[in-house]
């Protein structure tokens, strides 16, 4: 079953306030809305409505944490409480995926290259030192005392 918040409150303290946080007034103002149901799988998330006007004046919350990458198949995906919320959904069935940009694909696999250098580098290091200098002998110190300069 999908949770819903009415729209006016997406905007005021209830939306601005972390959804998680101890006293937050998010989660107390979620209301069961009947007639809908709501699957996750992977970065997908599906949601069935029985009828649209049970949505009519509420924002769907879904339990997913807000990124700009979400997309919605109806309605408008916003930022309540650090979670993903619907507004103005009008289908049946509506789909929310998870489709992170350019930018921020290029930025992960620049973060991961940067990682797999650090440790070839710290591998390098550990392989390439030079050889520990062991201190002369008693002989080794004779025979230097004894060459010419």
């Amino acid at each position: 079953m999908v949770r819903g918040v009415p729209v006016a409150n997406v905007s005021d303290r209830v939306g601005r306030e972390a959804a998680l946080s101890a006293g937050s007034v998010l989660l107390p103002a979620l209301v069961p809305l009947s007639g809908t149901s709501l699957s996750i799988v992977g970065t997908r998330v599906m949601i069935r409505l029985a009828d649209v006007s049970v949505v009519d004046g509420h924002a769907l919350v879904l339990p997913v944490a807000y990124d700009s990458a979400w997309h919605a198949s109806s309605g408008q995906v916003h930022n309540v409480g650090g979670l993903v919320a619907l507004v103005g959904v009008d289908q049946r069935q509506v789909r929310v995926d998870y489709v992170p940009d350019t930018v921020a694909v290029l930025r992960a696999a620049s973060m991961t290259l940067a990682q797999i250098l650090a440790v070839a580098g710290f591998l390098g290091l550990a392989w390439v030192r030079p050889t520990p200098q062991r201190p002369p002998t008693g002989e080794e110190q004779a025979e230097s005392a004894t060459l010419p300069l």
